[in-house]
């Protein structure tokens, strides 16, 4: 059962709206496309989880997607939490392309033109475990 669906994120739809309201020969036009081709990447990423979870018993479990859980004073995001009597399940979706590697600190992505580099998702889902622990 699907507890909170997937929605278009915010910060995607804000980008947009911008995006439509300024001149086409803007200055951060550039900027602007370039940060919805990278919202939009990952709302796509989400989706196909999305239609994965679809796939499983639907009354055998909760399906949250797009938490923001209070942690102290700040927050952290999860992508999707399963959870049933038996298990809670962390599901972060990631869609990258070109060459990914994973090293102990960082993902590095690395494409025809660029490098880019993240957070290591290995560290990022047992950092959202203790969090959750607590």
């Amino acid at each position: 059962m699907f507890d909170k669906n997937l929605a278009k994120p915010i910060p995607l739809l804000q980008a947009e709206a911008l995006e439509r309201r300024i001149k086409i020969d803007h200055e951060k036009m550039p900027e602007i496309k370039k940060e919805i081709k990278i919202l939009t990447s990952g709302y796509n990423g989400e989706k196909e989880l999305n239609y994965q979870m679809r796939q499983i018993p639907q009354h055998k479990y909760h399906i949250f997607h797009d938490l923001r859980l209070p942690v102290g004073e700040t927050f952290f995001q999860i992508d999707v939490l399963l959870l049933s009597p038996n298990i809670l399940v962390n599901l972060d979706g990631k869609n990258h392309s070109g060459k990914i590697t994973i090293e102990k600190n960082q993902m590095i992505q690395e494409t025809f033109d660029k490098r880019e580099i993240y957070e290591n998702p290995v560290s990022q889902t047992n950092r959202h475990k203790i969090l959750l622990r607590n």
